[in-house]
């Protein structure tokens, strides 16, 4: 397996992040990390290298960066990375498309590294383990590894090459593809936040989260947030998330890990969510927005949240 750079990406991303905290950060501070994740991702004899080294060894690869370009002169490796372009599009149908016959789950978020692929893997096991037939896309490269039916790799270092309306068209067909499999539930979880926090730059921009969840269409939503997120910000992503396609958000679940000093942001470093300001959150998500908040990872709660997605389901 090829390790890609995303921890570096995902470093200088946080950075970047801070402006949505009014942080005041240099520009020396907010390239660092990005000099860091280029020097890595321009490693193309490195790679080259290891594909060699793999050949001799008779070693299969599973690579999560589109290693195309790379594989030009090693093409008889036997190494597999997801990809998703034209080609994978379905043959046109004059704009037609499949209406999905399957309950749908999906898991969105109001930013980054909130856990949401974690998240996907607690509720496919649970749901498993009760019996149910599960059909899951993952955004994550490694989703097929942990035994999902298909791919979209649309986080750091994206290898989907579909935008817009072709985006949507393609994942309309692989949701109806798990419908014919007789699932008995959809699972599918986007990337990163749904709505831009500031309009001040590109990188705010969800475009792709946005094909995705026009592409998916799921009928309950679970929002993962921060313990910092604005009330606010929370409240919009909600009501964006039910207007933008006929869905409810009934649950919402808390990443367990905060700053340390929400003045300094990262730079303080993170620390257990303390049990006071984890109690305050669900009061708030229950007052507020009439859902409940878990905490991801707690095994108790994790269990309530699947028992709740069975019941909306069955009523």
């Amino acid at each position: 397996m090829l390790y890609d750079t995303k921890y570096a990406q995902n470093q200088y991303e946080t950075t970047l992040s801070e402006s949505r905290r009014g942080i005041a950060l240099t520009e020396q501070e907010l390239n660092q990390n990005l000099d860091l994740s280029r020097k890595l991702t321009g490693r193309k004899e490195l790679y080259r290298n290891l594909l060699k080294e793999a050949k001799e060894h008779q070693k299969q690869i599973v690579a999560f960066d589109d290693l195309t370009g790379i594989l030009a002169d090693e093409v008889s490796v036997p190494v597999y990375f997801p990809k998703v372009d034209r080609s994978n599009l379905p043959a046109s149908r004059y704009g037609k498309l499949y209406r999905i016959s399957k309950p749908v789950v999906g898991v969105f978020g109001t930013s980054s590294r909130q856990g949401k692929f974690t998240l996907q893997l607690i509720l496919r096991r649970s749901l498993l383990r009760k019996g149910y037939r599960i059909g899951q896309i993952g955004t994550e490269p490694s989703a097929l590894l942990f035994g999902m039916d298909d791919v979209y790799p649309m986080g750091y270092n994206c290898s989907v090459y579909l935008r817009g309306l072709e985006a949507v068209q393609y994942l309309n067909s692989r949701m109806n593809a798990l419908c014919e499999k007789d699932v008995d539930l959809i699972l599918t979880g986007s990337q990163s936040g749904t709505v831009p926090y500031d309009v001040g730059n590109l990188v705010q921009y969800p475009c792709m989260q946005y094909d995705f969840l026009m592409g998916t269409l799921p009928d309950a939503v679970i929002l993962c947030i921060n313990g910092y997120d604005e009330p606010e910000y929370v409240g919009r992503t909600i009501r964006f998330l039910e207007s933008a396609v006929e869905c409810r958000v009934i649950a919402a679940v808390l990443y367990p890990l905060d700053f340390r000093d929400e003045s300094r942001g990262i730079h303080s470093g993170r620390a257990v969510i303390p049990g006071e300001k984890e109690k305050a959150l669900k009061e708030r998500m229950r007052e507020q927005f009439g859902i409940p908040l878990y905490l991801l990872g707690k095994e108790d709660e994790m269990e309530e949240l699947t028992g709740q997605i069975i019941q909306y389901f069955e009523e």
